[in-house]
């Protein structure tokens, strides 16, 4: 769902800021040069406006369905990381040490 709300926030940066060039930018007279200048304006600010809703889409919480891969996770009430299997046997790391 946010990277729907990232790619509409695009699609209208870019039509707001293809209709502002429009109407603002006076240079150059000549149509194909001015849609041309147009267009490039409203492609660089719907590419910031993407990168920086972007990263709001990109960060997302396990309350929204994401969790964690399998054999990755981390118990905060020992203070222990289960990492993935490595090899043969299961690596348990406790405050910096290595267990088995």
């Amino acid at each position: 769902m946010k990277w729907l709300v990232a790619g509409g926030a695009a699609v209208v940066a870019f039509g707001l800021a293809l209709w502002l060039s429009y109407l603002l930018v006076a240079w150059p007279k000549d149509t194909a040069g001015r849609l041309v200048v147009d267009t490039a304006f409203a492609l660089a600010v719907s590419a910031a406006v993407l990168a920086s809703v972007g990263a709001w889409a990109g960060h997302g919480s396990d309350a929204e369905g994401g969790s964690p891969s399998d054999g990755d996770h981390i118990n905060l009430s020992h203070g222990i990381f289960h990492g993935p299997v490595l090899g043969k046997g299961k690596q348990q790391v406790k405050y910096g040490r290595e267990r088995k």
